[in-house]
Order: structure tokens, then C-alpha cells, then sequence
């Protein structure tokens, strides 16, 4: 293990965004998943890019073995646990964070052996029990304020960061059902319009509406929260026509320094989600001359007027007739964009550069993860150091991590699948490139007889 008081620790809980949300609010309707909380907690060991030379990533189920060496042989020189942090519960809806774990008394030796006092720690979000975990192990971290965590998080917050911007807020609130059925029958005889919970998150807590008996439905479904004492707090955005999704990594200093990290553009296959690219130049001058640069630099000002310091992460859009959307929203946290800015800046040393992706997957059986790695390899799919194209796959743990443990839905034999993201960096030369080997990399995967979502 690592040694060096002045190492890097990455660690972290991805969804972050259920411990700054009010217990007591109202909830859009959605479609309960065991599987979507286990796969999230596995996700942590895509932060090994932020380990550095020498640092060590600690993750909530360990690093697979078979992972750890795979990405060894690509030059990421970083340390792991190996053993899960704590057994993990069937039926827990709401696990607790990795810090909180690394504070039981069961997980104490490993941690004090892996980390040794001084080491910086780099965390995805601030969460649970982190300034204990701090404390407790003597690292080297400044931690903003946990309530101005929550409130620069909030989509209302970033609602309201359109007036430091001199723009008017493209959102509407609404506190109430009944506000809720006002505002939203005005938006709908305009178009299509979008409801979002305040810590809402992909996949979870944004709502398309499109119709009057689908907003009757939902008006419905939290007056009866209300009546059974929740709060009620959505934001509402008519729907735009996008011509390209993008995000904005950058950090905010201590003392107000705001520092560009990098440019995601997201990219889509047809209606199927590809990946996140770096932008190009001729994308970044594009943003240069429409002041959003500038726009980014006041974000950072108010965050740091807040209290809030450390990586930010801002959605944005461009339209499809060119106006500029500067805030879709404001995650004060480090993000996938980040990450797939990190391998990006690896790759770079042999002038290439990767598509951050994943597949959503059902399968029926265990995976032989390292016996898989194999057959990549033999099918010349997987990334290796004399190869100048490939798959990188990113997470052994949120792909198959659930069949070698049972959970969270054991009963196969009912009909059921084991659940999994597979986690990957595309590399290839060029965005065509890219897209024949994806496509190849999903048909290597069903051939596998893995069920493929998305």
C-alpha cells in the first residue's frame, strides 16, 4: 500500500444528490429500482483517474483483482482495497455513504493502512460522515459548509443564477399541487414542458410532460403527498429543441480562483446515447464568442460568494437555431465529465483520445470478469498498450458485480435478470471510427447472450 503521507485518496458516493434532498418532499412519480441504488454504489471505482501516480481509490465493494491489474498494464499506478468495505444489504433502499462505512469500526484497519495521515483526499461530493472520515484519519481536505453544498445543488438555485448572469430564469416554481396544474396547463398550450425535482438526477426525478391527462396524473399523485403532510417544491421548464448537449468542468478556489478543466460534448448514435467527448477547438471558440466562458467565470464568483469551493460541473445547451442555454443545471461536484477528462489527458500522451459510455445490461448468469477481459483481448476489442484503438472498460463492479453476490434480485429462476452498467472509454481515431467499434463492442455483448437496454 501507499506510503506517502502526500498521496492522493479518491473516494466517493455518486448518488449524492439523496442525502441533500428534504426526506419530507414531495416526490414526481417514478417506477421503483433496487438495482439503480446498487449499481450507483458500485460506480465509485470509476474515479481511479483522480488517484494520481502513487494514490490509492477506495471503493465501497473493492476493486476486482482482474480490473486493478488491466488498468495497471495501461499506466495507472494506484492502490485499491480489494475487499468489500462492508457486506452490502438486500433490501436497503438507501445505503449508506462510503465514508459512513469507512468509519465502522469493522473497516478501521484497512483504512488506517491505506491511508496515511497527511494524504490528500479527493472526493466526488460531499456527503454523510465525510468530515468525520476526515478527522478520523487525519487527511488533507477542505471541505465547504454541507447546507451550502445543498443549496448550490438545488435547480432552483441554478434557476436563480440566470439573474447574476442579467438574463431572465428560463424556469418556473411551483409550490403546491395546485400550482403545479396552473403553471403547467399555461406551459402545455405552448409545447412540451419538463418538471424536475429540485435534486433530481438522470433517469430519476425529471418529468416530460406532454400531454393534459399525464400532467392530471402527476397534479394528482402529489395532492396526495400533501394531504399526507409532504412539501412541495418543482421546477418547471417548457421542453427546447436542442442541437447539442454539453458540460462545463471547472474548480473554484478558497479564495474565488476559477480554474477551466474541460468541455464535454455529449454525442448520440441515432437516438442512441454514445458517449462524452472532449470538445474540439473550433467547439471551444464557437463558446468563446458567445461570452459563455465569461458566463462560467460569474457562476464561479457567486458559488465562492456562497462558501461553495471544488469542482463544479454545468450543463448547457445550444439550440437548435444557435441561442446559447449557459445553465441547464449546477452540480457542485466533481462528474462523469470529469472523468472522462482525466482518461483523456492519460490517453493523450499517445495522442489519443476516448468516448466516455455505458450499456445498461440484463444477464443471467455469473461473469467471469478476468476470463471476459480475455476474450476482449482475443477479439483485438479491448484497449491494450500496442493496440491504437480499443475498449476500455471502466468498472468490473457496477457491470457484474450483482451476480456474484445475489443482490439486489437473486431469483434468476423467476425469470429475473441481474442488472448492470457496463461502464466504457471508447478509443478509436475519429467519431466514425468510434461508432463501428461500439457497435462491435454490442454485438460482442450479446453474443454473450447479454440483454442490452439501451
Amino acid at each position: 500500500m501507499s506510503n506517502a503521507a502526500s498521496a492522493t485518496i479518491a473516494a466517493g458516493t455518486f448518488d449524492a444528490e439523496r442525502f441533500w434532498r428534504d426526506p419530507n418532499a414531495s416526490q414526481l412519480p417514478f417506477v421503483p429500482d433496487k438495482e439503480r441504488a446498487f449499481i450507483a454504489g458500485a460506480m465509485d471505482e470509476l474515479l481511479f483517474p483522480f488517484c494520481g501516480e502513487g494514490g490509492t481509490l477506495l471503493t465501497r465493494f473493492g476493486m476486482h483483482n482482474a480490473q486493478h491489474d488491466y488498468l495497471r498494464k495501461l499506466g495507472f499506478r494506484f492502490d485499491a482495497n480489494h475487499a468489500p468495505l462492508a457486506s452490502y444489504a438486500h433490501h436497503e433502499d438507501s445505503p449508506p455513504s462510503v465514508f459512513e462505512l469507512a468509519l465502522a469500526e469493522e473497516a478501521r484497519e484497512v483504512i488506517e493502512r491505506m491511508l496515511p495521515p497527511g494524504s490528500k483526499l479527493n472526493a466526488y461530493a460531499v456527503a454523510p460522515q465525510l468530515d468525520r472520515f476526515v478527522e478520523r484519519y487525519g487527511l488533507d481536505a477542505e471541505l465547504p459548509n454541507n447546507d451550502v453544498v445543498r443549496k448550490v445543488n438545488s435547480k432552483i438555485y441554478s434557476n436563480h443564477l440566470y439573474e447574476t448572469l442579467g438574463l431572465r430564469p428560463p424556469g418556473t416554481v411551483a409550490d403546491s399541487a395546485e400550482q403545479l396544474a396552473r403553471i403547467g396547463e399555461r406551459m402545455l398550450s405552448e409545447g412540451p414542458f419538463l418538471i424536475k425535482d429540485p435534486y433530481g438526477v438522470s433517469g430519476k426525478g425529471n418529468m416530460l410532460v406532454t400531454s393534459a391527462p399525464l400532467l392530471r396524473r402527476i397534479v394528482k399523485h402529489v395532492d396526495g403527498q400533501e394531504r399526507s403532510g409532504r412539501a412541495t417544491c418543482f421546477l418547471m421548464e417548457p421542453f427546447l429543441q436542442k442541437e447539442t448537449d454539453f458540460s462545463c468542468q471547472f474548480t473554484v478556489g478558497a479564495d474565488g480562483d476559477w480554474t477551466l478543466v474541460s468541455v464535454q460534448i455529449m454525442h448520440n448514435n441515432g437516438l442512441a446515447y454514445l458517449g462524452s467527448v472532449t470538445a474540439d477547438r473550433d467547439f471551444m471558440d464557437r463558446l468563446e464568442a458567445l461570452g459563455y466562458f465569461e458566463a462560467m467565470k460569474r457562476v464561479g464568483s457567486q458559488l465562492a460568494r456562497e462558501g461553495y469551493y471544488g469542482s463544479v460541473c454545468v450543463d448547457s445547451m445550444l439550440l437548435a437555431g444557435g441561442q446559447l442555454v449557459p445553465i441547464v443545471e449546477v452540480n457542485a461536484r466533481q462528474s462523469m465529465g470529469l472523468i472522462n477528462a482525466g482518461l483523456d489527458r492519460h490517453l493523450a500522451k499517445r495522442s489519443l483520445q476516448g468516448a466516455l459510455t455505458y450499456l445498461s445490461v440484463g444477464y443471467e448468469h455469473e461473469l467471469d470478469y478476468a476470463a471476459w477481459l480475455e476474450e476482449l483481448e482475443r477479439a483485438e476489442l479491448l484497449f491494450v498498450p500496442e493496440r491504437e484503438y480499443g475498449v476500455i472498460p471502466l468498472s468490473a463492479n457496477a457491470f457484474c458485480f450483482a451476480s456474484r453476490i445475489g443482490a439486489p434480485s437473486a431469483a434468476v429462476t423467476a425469470g429475473k435478470l441481474f442488472k448492470g452498467r457496463c461502464y466504457a472509454s471508447i478509443v478509436a481515431s475519429d467519431p466514425d471510427e468510434r461508432s463501428r467499434l461500439m457497435a462491435r463492442f454490442r454485438d460482442h455483448l450479446q453474443a454473450r447472450r447479454f440483454t442490452i437496454y439501451n
